[in-house]
């Protein structure tokens, strides 16, 4: 099934469907990769995701005790 929202994930670069918008603890907005589940930061959508187009991912989230390289 596709959907109306989509965004190119930051970790493995593939074009993912929006199946729900999230908010971090930190009011951080993000989606996650159907293929492999990273958390990619939008800024805030303010469209619902049955509207048509592509997201802007600004970063990845970090999971709590990884750290970046």
């Amino acid at each position: 099934m596709r959907f109306a929202q989509q965004f190119i994930c930051r970790q493995c670069a593939t074009l993912s469907g929006v199946q729900r918008f999230e908010i971090s603890l930190d009011r951080v907005h993000f989606v996650r990769c159907e293929r492999c589940g990273a958390k990619n930061r939008i800024m805030q959508p303010g469209l619902t995701a049955s509207q048509p187009g592509v997201l802007q991912v600004t970063g990845l989230l970090e999971e709590p005790g990884q750290r970046r390289i």
